[in-house]
């Protein structure tokens, strides 16, 4: 019986003679392709081999003069020398990770990681108009770098993940005097089983839905304005969190330094506390509509020397004291229509009794938003409200949101025209409006 070899086409040899060369063939088996995995090796079947040789056996057998012969044997000698060339290509291209294109750029992990993803996004915009609340410090016309970000995450074997997110652009709606980068995220993060995943580093704290929704995937521009007032941004810390149920019920618990991001201190000995869980009390459909009811809450509270709180009315927007902020919240989705809301209430015990010794605040926003064409464009609607001290009358800060998303490729590029009304408390001159026309990239 035949045995098999592991040898290669191998004719580099002139001075052999047709038969000889012929004989040798009929000892081979040569496999097309030698990458190798798991579950063996991709060859050329033997049969394969065999028919070639007994070709040219017949070959021979009618015509052993025949002139023409060598130059047959030499063409198949070329043929097999550029699949061994071919197969040595695909070689290279499987251990590298390429995706057979030929300018392909292959990125390979210093480490042991087991994926590596690399990301960003770019939003900028044009804004006019005046200041319809007091996150628009002045009335000027601008172009903005809203953001330009640049993150990299990663996974190990071992159960582990990590991200770093670095941000580039303006970062707020402040009329900053030059750009710096900065972290935004920097963790890393356990999470062997679904239902309890260890979160350590810089990451935003767990308050509020809005706030915990990615700036590439809002409905608006801008998160309204009780979100940014209430929120407690990003800090570092240690959180739990995890999904239960079937990913019907989701929470997480953390501990927080409570100075904000970037801040390698803690202004005093005492930590921020904060937790948030939400859950999905219905799933279903209405008619042909795929729609789902969310509902969640969640709460931080902190005792503080010196923390930048701006909106308030502290003394050089930093704020010593003790602060309890909590919310409630719930969405629902139904086919193209969604529909949102959030309340916001916060108590302060102020140090130095400015604006008071203590005082409530609240706020709340409803959003409406529908596709008017499937995946292309859609509208929305939001009214908000913020009252920075319940004990004063003539304070509050009242919101339209009128916005219009294009869809030129998801949220990966996409068009946003928002334009905001508002009588801010903070001027007189009455109801004031402001246009903002965004692009955003995302990759």
């Amino acid at each position: 019986m035949h045995q098999a070899s592991d040898a290669r086409f191998q004719f580099s040899d002139s001075s052999l003679s047709p038969s000889s060369r012929l004989a040798r063939c009929m000892k081979l088996n040569t496999p097309v392709l030698g990458a190798s995995s798991s579950t063996g090796s991709i060859s050329l079947p033997r049969a394969v081999s065999w028919g070639c040789a007994l070709g040219l056996l017949c070959t021979l057998t009618a015509s052993a003069a025949d002139p023409g012969l060598e130059e047959r044997l030499k063409a198949i000698e070329s043929q097999v020398k550029a699949l061994q060339q071919e197969n040595a290509l695909l070689k290279q291209q499987l251990k590298g990770g390429g995706g057979g294109k030929e300018d392909s750029v292959v990125i390979r992990a210093g480490g042991k990681e087991n994926k590596i993803k690399i990301g960003g996004i770019i939003q900028t915009q044009f804004e006019a108009g005046d200041q319809p609340d007091s996150r628009f410090e002045t009335d000027n016309d601008r172009f903005l770098l809203r953001r330009a970000r640049l993150n990299v995450s990663g996974e190990f074997a071992e159960h582990f993940a990590w991200k770093l997110e670095g941000e580039f652009g303006n970062g707020n709606l402040r009329e900053n005097a030059s750009y710096r980068a900065y972290a935004l995220d920097a963790y890393l993060q356990w999470q062997r089983y679904d239902y309890a995943n260890i979160r350590v580093g810089q990451f935003k704290t767990p308050f509020s839905r809005e706030y915990q929704i990615s700036a590439s995937k809002l409905l608006f521009a801008e998160r309204s304005l009780p979100t940014d007032m209430f929120s407690a941004s990003r800090n570092i810390g240690a959180a739990v969190k995890g999904d239960v149920l079937s990913e019907r019920l989701s929470y997480t618990v953390g501990v927080f330094n409570g100075n904000g991001q970037n801040n390698g201190f803690n202004d005093n000995e005492k930590f921020m506390y904060a937790g948030r869980i939400s859950g999905i009390p219905w799933k279903g459909k209405i008619g042909e509509m795929e729609s789902q009811w969310t509902v969640g809450t969640s709460a931080y509270s902190s005792k503080d020397d010196a923390v930048s709180v701006r909106g308030f009315g502290f003394t050089g927007n930093t704020f010593a004291g003790d602060r309890r902020v909590w919310e409630v919240d719930t969405s629902f989705e139904f086919g193209r229509f969604e529909v949102a809301a959030e309340y916001f209430r916060g108590h302060y015990s102020t140090a130095d009794s400015i604006p008071a010794q203590e005082f409530n605040a609240d706020g709340y926003y409803l959003t409406l938003a529908a596709y008017v064409l499937p995946k292309k464009l859609q509208a929305a609607i939001q009214y908000a409200s913020f009252d920075p001290n319940l004990s004063v009358a003539g304070n509050t800060t009242d919101e339209w949101v009128f916005g219009l998303n294009y869809f030129i490729k998801g949220n990966d590029l996409k068009l946003m025209l928002n334009y905001h009304l508002g009588n801010n408390a903070n001027s007189t001159d009455g109801n004031q409006g402001r246009l903002i026309c965004r692009a955003q990239l995302m990759f």
